[in-house]
């Protein structure tokens, strides 16, 4: 499975807390955060190939993007505890640091993840059918907005997940432009090479008028 496009910032196509309403006797989920104590969420990489007919590719690999310090609901104040968001981690006084389970740095590959941790629960089959449901879905709600076109347009999309105690999987947001810079070992495993594997699965782009004659 597969992708492709980036920017430096990324644009947010769905986000979970625009499009839900939170009753006040909602018990906060517990999150699957408890990886030596450092929360975690998932990116996902989906690449839009073809409007019509519509095709989809969710890339095998995925980014786990580890909070720097230790998940502490009395210090709401502290981003590297609570966002795992590599462009806040990595100005961690921790991010250099060796931590008990994930190392030095903020990310993961899951293939290298599971292949280390074959027993976590971010490895259950169970999961990953729950995931893909949730990218169905999404995808789904926006197909028939999306315009047809001749050929050598596509999307890459980065979605954010994280897990629940029961497993399910919740979404956070859908970026459109997902960055796909090469900052560690986790991101040339995966961005890089789902980036290529995009590029091998979209259309060639139609001859320029200019090149027919």
């Amino acid at each position: 499975m597969h992708l492709a496009h980036a920017s430096v910032r990324p644009r947010v196509l769905l986000c979970a807390c625009s499009c839900v309403r939170v009753s006040p006797h909602v018990t906060p989920v517990r999150v699957v955060s408890s990886v030596a104590g450092y929360k975690l969420d998932l990116r996902l990489y989906v690449l839009i190939a073809s409007a019509c007919p519509f095709r989809v590719y969710l890339y095998q690999d995925a980014l786990i993007r580890f909070a720097t310090h230790k998940y502490n609901l009395d210090d709401l104040d502290n981003t590297f505890s609570h966002l795992t968001n590599s462009s806040i981690n990595k100005n961690s006084n921790s991010y250099g640091v060796e931590k008990e389970r994930i190392g030095a740095g903020c990310k993961w590959s899951f293939l290298s993840w599971a292949k280390r941790h074959p027993n976590h629960p971010l490895t259950h089959p169970m999961l990953w059918l729950r995931i893909r449901v949730i990218l169905n879905l999404t995808l789904l709600s926006i197909a028939a907005g999306i315009p047809e076109n001749d050929g050598g347009c596509f999307e890459l999309l980065g979605f954010d997940v994280i897990v629940d105690e029961t497993l399910k999987p919740w979404l956070l947001e859908v970026n459109c432009s997902p960055a796909l810079g090469v900052e560690c070992e986790a991101d040339e495993t995966v961005r890089a090479r789902a980036l290529a594997l995009s590029l091998a699965l979209v259309p060639s782009l139609p001859p320029s008028p200019s090149h027919t004659h």
